[in-house]
């Protein structure tokens, strides 16, 4: 291997066949010199005799061999050059070592006195190894491009930096030499791709030149995309990233100024820009939470000096909802108790004034003003207590008049405020026992008519079986009651000496008719013919008959048939037959009836229909044939009637459950209603209904919980 690298050596091969001949030459009289007569006597010819010339010539023979391979050796005129064979190219491919190979083939084209066969094959050889090296370094060049993240993301995925492209365009250099058809395909690619980059550099060095100097946060922008475009390693993008920091260092010079002044403004749109910059940065962030403080402090501070509590405490929800706010929240919990103070004693005042709903807004303002800045739960400051004694006579005054929602409201007013007030829980309790009673709608369901020609009563067991399903399906949402007839209610509602109130015994009642309960029976007879075996009996085998008539000698071939054979003998036999056929029918019209007004606020109606077959047929005997007598197997009426009648009441108890169910749904919905009429006491009464109800089904109620205390204490407006 050593020898063919040496070989392959531009100048080398001159040098070799020239040493090649002079050693040979040089040689070969000191290698007879070596060769005295004696000894060449001695070695071959001592015994021979004239053994002298023999031995000389066999000496000279061996030299002139040796010197024609010498010559043959280092002539290599025809012969391949070391190093460049077709499985030395394999080899260099392989091992990544193609470069040399190239070289070695243009070093031995350049050192010159080659045959044409062999100029013309290294010629090949160099050609064909530039086209691979060019093939390969094309591949990683485009894939590099391809890999490299786009100087604008993914908006423009064209542009990408310029320091990249230049440095790639450098290293496709050496593909000249090796291809230049490569070479100029890939270069055209880079040239493109540049200058759409350097384009987009000239735009925004045009726009940046444009812009004014006061547009601090459009020159960082813009700058930002001239370093992406450049290439922030290179000369140029250093330069851009340079003309950012001087920016940003004018922004917090500017920022310091309008702090120093109080234009709070003015130092939070310049922190806001710098923040852009580096939005990581903790010290802009501190400084910029700072200036959001203190224009909190002096815009809510100045919404209290001009009498507008209500635009302060909003803007305080409101920041309280920004994702900065939690990095300046510590900055604000020394001021948390002045700024409550403020609404207590506007609250204490309009408790003073008996203005209940202006008192509980300002509380419950100082109450949030809290939980908002961190402190969370408080001892309740002294001034609530006159409201809270407010809204409990408020909260007698409603009990007294049984609007007992609405009481309950006041009561979730003083649980809020003062959730430790004596007697409270049992009061809790025990209004929210009657809410729901009331809440709860009480339903009764009569005995449903029967028409006159039905022999069955039904009309029981219709109603039973709705009440069962309303029972099983919707517990919840309605109450059972037992009542007879609808004239029970309405002449109830015809005593006028008692509160309307207490005259019903159930909210709904649901009425209903069986319009028909019958079942239609039809019989068909007719007759129905069969061929069947009366009997087995002893009859000439046709087979014997067949051997019979065969000659002698065939019959003395063939075994002997018996002579008789046993056969069913088979008859037609007519049976009568009936069909029997029977179809039930079953309907029923209902209504639900509001007991209070007298009036169906629904009316619908089920049918359920049946149909049975079977056949019956009379016995016969004949022979050995026997064919029972077979009874047609149908349910009686009153079987098939109960059974559309479970049909029919399942139907109904569906339709007055989809009707009667979430109860809290219609109070929510009425009391929203209640509340856009400014009518907070029907409002806080049907909220009442909607909670407890949601209640016992485990729904979340907080939101209408707050609804039904605002109502409450609107109703409370003096």
């Amino acid at each position: 291997d050593r020898s063919k690298r040496l070989l392959a050596a531009p100048g080398l091969t001159k040098y070799l066949e020239f040493r090649c001949f002079s050693s040979l030459y040089a040689g070969l009289p000191r290698f007879t010199q070596r060769c005295p007569v004696g000894t060449a006597s001695e070695r071959y010819g001592q015994d021979r005799p004239g053994g002298r010339e023999p031995t000389m010539r066999t000496v000279r023979i061996l030299v002139q061999l040796i010197g024609l391979a010498l010559l043959a050796a280092c002539a290599g005129g025809g012969a391949e050059t070391p190093g460049l064979t077709p499985e030395d190219i394999v080899a260099a491919e392989q091992s990544g070592d193609l470069e040399a190979v190239y070289q070695r083939a243009s070093g031995r084209l350049a050192a010159g006195e080659l045959d044409k066969a062999e100029e013309a094959r290294l010629r090949q050889v160099r050609q064909e190894v530039g086209a691979k090296l060019s093939e390969r370094l094309g591949e990683e060049v485009r894939r590099t491009l391809a890999e490299t993240a786009p100087a604008l993301g993914e908006d423009d995925e064209a542009l990408l930096p310029a320091a990249v492209l230049d440095a790639q365009r450098e290293r496709i250099e050496p593909m000249r030499a090796w291809s230049e058809t490569h070479h100029a395909s890939l270069s055209n690619e880079i040239s493109e791709r540049t200058r759409a980059t350097r384009s987009a550099i000239a735009e925004r060095e045009a726009q940046l030149a444009s812009m004014a100097a006061d547009n601090a946060a459009g020159r960082l922008d813009v700058l930002k995309e001239l370093t992406l475009l450049a290439g922030a390693s290179s000369e140029a993008g250093g330069a851009y990233a340079q003309q950012r920091r001087d920016v940003v260092a004018r922004l917090n010079s500017g920022a310091d100024r309008a702090i120093e002044a109080e234009d709070f403004d003015e130092a939070r749109r310049l922190l806001e820009a710098v923040a852009t910059v580096d939005p990581t940065d903790a010290d802009t962030r501190e400084r910029l939470a700072d200036v959001d403080t203190k224009v909190f402090e002096r815009d809510f501070y100045r919404s209290l000096e001009q009498g507008d509590p209500d635009s302060a405490y909003d803007l305080l929800v409101s920041i309280s909802a920004s994702e900065s706010f939690p990095s300046f929240r510590p900055r604000l919990e020394p001021s948390a108790d002045a700024m409550a103070n403020y609404y207590v004693a506007a609250g204490a005042e309009a408790t003073t004034a008996g203005d209940v709903p202006q008192a509980y807004a300002r509380f419950s303002q100082a109450r949030h003003i809290h939980e908002v800045l961190g402190e969370g739960t408080r001892r309740a400051p002294p001034e609530e207590a006159p409201f809270v004694a407010l809204v409990k006579r408020d909260y007698d005054k409603a009990r007294k008049g049984d609007r007992m929602g609405l009481a309950w409201g006041y009561l979730n007013v003083v649980k809020e405020l003062s959730p430790k007030s004596p007697t409270l829980r049992r009061q809790l309790r025990e209004t929210r026992e009657v809410v729901l009673q009331r809440a709860t709608k009480r339903l009764s369901v009569s005995s449903f008519e029967t028409p006159d020609d039905t022999d069955s009563e039904f009309g029981d067991a219709v109603a039973s079986n709705v009440v069962q399903h309303l029972f099983e399906q919707i517990p919840k949402d309605v109450r059972m009651i037992e009542r007879e007839q609808l004239s029970d209610i309405m002449r109830e509602k015809e005593l006028d000496t008692q509160d309307a109130s207490q005259l019903a015994a159930a909210d709904f009642l649901v009425q209903g008719t069986v319009l028909e309960a019958k079942v239609d029976s039809t019989e068909k007879s007719g007759k129905q013919t069969q061929r069947v075996v009366t009997e087995t009996v002893e009859m000439r085998n046709p087979e014997y008959d067949a051997w019979f008539a065969l000659s002698s000698k065939e019959r003395d071939k063939t075994p002997e048939p018996p002579k008789t054979r046993m056969a069913p003998r088979r008859e037609d036999v007519t049976i009568e037959v009936t069909v029997h056929r029977k179809i039930g029918l079953f309907s029923v019209a209902f209504r639900l009836i509001d007991a209070q007004t007298a009036k169906v606020v629904y009316a619908d109606s089920a049918r359920a229909r049946v149909e049975h077959q079977d056949n019956s047929s009379e016995g016969v005997e004949l022979g050995d044939f026997k064919k029972e007598f077979k009874l047609a197997s149908l349910p009686s009426d009153t079987e098939i009637l109960i059974e559309l009648a479970d049909e029919v009441s399942t139907t109904i108890g569906a339709k007055l459950s989809a009707r009667l169910a979430e109860p809290e749904r219609t109070y929510r919905e009425a009391a929203e209603r209640f509340v856009e009429e400014a009518n907070y006491e029907a409002a806080a009464q049907q909220y009442a209904y909607a909670i407890v109800l949601a209640d016992e089904k485990g729904a979340n109620t907080d939101a209408m919980l707050t609804r039904l205390r605002e109502a409450a204490i609107q109703s409370s407006a003096r």
